[in-house]
């Protein structure tokens, strides 16, 4: 009898760790078609009205972007991830102005700039930044000093006007730096009211085809999400905000 039981009970656990192999760690069935992919957006956030699909970016394994056009010309980013045996679309902007899509919030070499800039404003680059603030204060007697950080990558839209962008190299090597001294229940250290100078933010600059600063007209758009996606702003930068070498 206790033989019997002990096969049941390693039977049973085996039926357990099948399950959940299945539902969390099986390997992606093929990206959703153009089709599926507009019917489950529309019924995800009806007020997209997404009528094309411009192109299925998979970023890794299990997260897609996919930049679109909606039925009254609006461009916008739809944020796809792998989860419980689906693809699921898990955030919409119905406006494509840069973003960060954090995929771990703690690793940054997993951070990505996505964008989808209607064409008709006629940019010709775009320069993303990561800036930290000099700042100043003293703290029980003790004065600290926080040198100013910017560092600057750029993308051409003159071929295609939506894209990702991983993250360069060193600027993981500085967030990375963050990383260690930020409390661990912190989990946003781009952005803190107490002590902004020692945090870092994303920016961008756009430029049009004779080099001037440039930005879209219209860039608030609406967005939906089931707030499990880490998503960073990227702050709009004119020439003002920036230190020149």
């Amino acid at each position: 009898m206790r033989k019997k039981l002990v096969w049941v009970t390693i039977g049973i656990a085996l039926i357990v760790l099948l399950f959940i192999y299945l539902f969390f760690f099986s390997k992606p069935t093929p990206f959703p078609t153009q089709e599926q992919l507009i019917e489950e957006m529309n019924q995800f956030f009806p007020e997209a009205r997404a009528a094309t699909i411009q192109e299925s970016i998979s970023i890794d394994e299990r997260h897609t972007l996919v930049p679109f056009i909606s039925e009254t010309g609006d461009y916008g980013l739809s944020y796809w991830v792998w989860q419980k045996r689906n693809w699921r679309v898990d955030r919409i902007d119905t406006k494509g102005g840069p973003m960060v899509w954090e995929i771990n919030s703690r690793k940054p070499s997993s951070y990505y700039f996505v964008w989808n800039i209607n064409p008709n404003h006629f940019l010709q680059t775009i320069d993303f930044f990561m800036i930290r603030e000099r700042g100043y204060r003293v703290i029980d007697g003790k004065e600290t000093y926080y040198p100013r950080i910017q560092l600057k990558t750029n993308v051409s839209l003159q071929d295609q006007s939506y894209g990702v962008l991983p993250l360069p190299e060193d600027w993981v090597t500085v967030t990375e730096s963050f990383l260690k001294v930020s409390p661990p229940a912190q989990k946003d250290f781009f952005f803190n009211q107490l002590f902004p100078d020692q945090h870092l933010f994303f920016g961008w600059s756009a430029y049009d085809r004779l080099g001037n600063v440039s930005f879209p007209t219209e860039l608030n758009g609406n967005s939906f999400s089931n707030g499990k996606l880490n998503i960073d702003y990227v702050l709009i930068l004119n020439e003002e905000n920036l230190e020149q070498p």
